[in-house]
């Protein structure tokens, strides 16, 4: 009887610990807030310091040019809804505070890594200053170069048709709503997110200094 009660005892524990590991599951992490891309394989590669948002509401943030509008997490699975109204599946995992993606695809898979990033601490001091300069996108030169002056003045270059286009206008950043706004064909952008040398607009597209 003793035995049995020793054995008893310990299944109890075993499962006790059993679910204790579930409650640490992706399932009970809160994915909602703004996480930024770090890596993940080649495809992600072109992606990284690209900004997503994951709302309290359901609704998500990828970009203008995502095809998601809204998300849902399902156990180890991460449900996101197209504007077509499809439904694609992402296997969801946390682990060394970063969230992992993974995309099945036939015999291939595809994953992006990200990183939460904590929007009033890396927005609360900045200020127009901040953006005084030249900007120049990452991952590519298709939305232009940026030039930011103190005087109020900006201009922005860019290629299309193999001619340079050059645009000029007056910019302003305004630190209690978080946009930067310019008078050049209504570009602007809600910042997400901002380093030194680095700043991504909610279009999830990235700006780095040029120095």
């Amino acid at each position: 009887m003793l035995t049995f009660l020793m054995v008893a005892t310990l299944s109890v524990s075993f499962l006790s610990c059993g679910n204790d590991d579930d409650d640490n599951s992706i399932s009970s992490v809160s994915i909602i807030g703004t996480w930024r891309i770090v890596g993940g394989d080649d495809g992600a590669q072109s992606k990284i310091g690209r900004i997503w948002t994951f709302n309290a509401d359901g609704t998500c943030d990828w970009g203008k040019l995502s095809p998601y509008t809204n998300w849902k997490l399902s156990g180890g699975d991460l449900l996101m809804t197209r504007s077509d109204g499809r439904t694609e599946k992402y296997i969801i995992e946390f682990k060394n505070n970063q969230l992992y993606l993974t995309f099945p695809d036939g015999d291939a898979t595809e994953y992006t890594i990200l990183e939460k990033v904590d929007v009033e601490k890396a927005l609360g001091g900045l200020s127009s200053d901040f953006f005084v300069g030249s900007w120049e996108p990452s991952g590519g030169s298709a939305y232009g170069t940026w030039v930011f002056s103190n005087n109020g003045n900006c201009s922005h270059t860019f290629v299309s048709a193999k001619k340079t286009h050059n645009q000029t206008g007056t910019w302003e950043y305004n630190a209690e709503t978080k946009m930067l706004i310019t008078t050049i064909t209504n570009w602007k952008w809600k910042i997400v997110n901002a380093t030194s040398d680095e700043w991504t607009g909610d279009n999830g597209q990235s700006y780095k200094r040029v120095k």
